[in-house]
């Protein structure tokens, strides 16, 4: 195991800045940056909690949701960009991002989500220029699933986020 870990490391980071080097600082010039810094390295301590899970989450949703978008795109006949588009997602869910005996880093689960939402963003790109005409229920299911997971990816951001900034002070 390695001792100490990242969280306790920044724990103790954080507790010299606010404790020695913020009362220390005097004038927003120098302030400023300290206030930053805190805030930065609080959102970084979270991420450090959350990030993994988060992504793993992610990967999954994506990967469930994408292979209806991909049947979707592919039963818009004359629809621009849709073959193409479908193809794309076919590429990015068939993509080895790691191999099985590789440790599933946050790099690599960040590289891995990144390739799925471009994939599941072009083929929302595509379904919102369909002409109003062709907008049929399958159409507006579609639309819908794609709109709750960008609620939940959202969401998982604003876990992220609100703790570590909201309610803490100004920031540059």
């Amino acid at each position: 195991m390695i001792t100490p870990s990242a969280q306790d490391e920044l724990r103790c980071v954080l507790h010299a800045l606010h404790t020695q080097v913020a009362p220390a600082v005097h004038g927003t010039d120098v302030e400023s940056p300290v206030a930053t810094l805190t805030h930065i390295l609080r959102h970084v301590s979270r991420r450090i909690g959350f990030e993994g899970q988060i992504l793993f989450e992610n990967i999954a949703a994506l990967r469930k949701l994408l292979p209806d978008l991909c049947a979707c795109l592919l039963s818009l006949d004359g629809v621009t960009g849709a073959p193409e588009q479908a193809a794309s997602i076919e590429g990015a869910l068939a993509a080895e991002y790691c191999d099985a005996n590789t440790y599933r880093s946050l790099e690599i689960m960040a590289s891995e989500a990144r390739a799925l939402g471009e994939a599941l963003y072009g083929g929302l790109k595509v379904l919102q220029a369909v002409p109003a005409e062709r907008r049929d229920a399958g159409y507006q299911r579609m639309r819908d699933a794609i709109r709750r997971c960008v609620v939940w990816q959202i969401e998982q951001e604003r876990r992220l986020i609100e703790p570590a900034f909201f309610g803490r002070g100004p920031r540059r």
